[in-house]
């Protein structure tokens, strides 16, 4: 079954059922999230990494995605897993001329 570290405190895992994320206290891990489809897995690892960053900025919390996306797609570059992240495009506001 699959056992990647993807950083110091997370590992990936894997059953015949399901793709497992895996937190480290103390010397050993515990299973903390499972998904059916790798893609789920991954993102759940990133929205974790923000989630749990010291950020106190958006600027910081970019910076927090950019190092666990990095993490991420060195831990399956053997995969050929392509790790993408999509921004929320700005709206134009009513009323707001362009800039």
């Amino acid at each position: 079954m699959v056992d990647i570290q993807l950083n110091p405190q997370y590992k990936l895992l894997s059953d015949t059922h399901q793709w497992i994320i895996a937190k480290k206290e103390g010397e050993e891990y515990r299973h903390v999230a499972f998904f059916e489809h790798l893609p789920h897995a991954c993102h759940e690892f990133l929205q974790r990494s923000m989630r749990q960053s010291a950020a106190t900025n958006i600027p910081e919390l970019l910076e927090a995605l950019k190092v666990a996306k990095a993490q991420l797609s060195a831990a399956l570059q053997p995969l050929q897993f392509r790790v993408e992240v999509q921004t929320i495009p700005k709206t134009k506001k009513e009323g707001v001329p362009d800039a």
